[in-house]
């Protein structure tokens, strides 16, 4: 409650005077961007999903690749009713890899050269 007026300062300033209620119908088109943008970050719609490989020597099914809360892409990888995610660093890939394998390869590149 005590930021009230600072934030009313700042809507003032960055609205134009406007009120940011009339700029709710922005966020229809803000938020399904977003999700765009976040699967387009994990991979989803580039990667042939589920496929096998294994972790620790034990075989598992990659069903889904996900974010960490500090931005991390991980595989979702299940064996019966167990789940682990791993680091899409660090997994391994099978022989001959899945459809789209090229873009973990390519991540691959890229985290080591940051």
């Amino acid at each position: 409650m005590h930021m009230i007026e600072e934030n009313m300062a700042k809507q003032i300033e960055w609205c134009s005077e406007a009120p940011f209620y009339t700029l709710g119908p922005l966020t229809i088109y803000i938020a399904p961007s977003y999700a765009t943008y976040q699967r387009d970050r994990r991979g989803d719609d580039r990667l042939k999903l589920p496929f096998k490989t294994e972790v620790l020597g034990m075989e598992v099914t990659v069903e889904r690749l996900d974010m960490t809360d500090d931005e991390q892409i991980v595989a979702v990888c299940s064996r019966g009713k167990s789940q682990q995610r791993v680091s899409i660093l660090d997994l391994t890939l099978p022989d001959p890899p899945p459809e789209g394998a090229e873009w973990i390869e390519a991540f691959r590149r890229w985290a080591r050269g940051r």
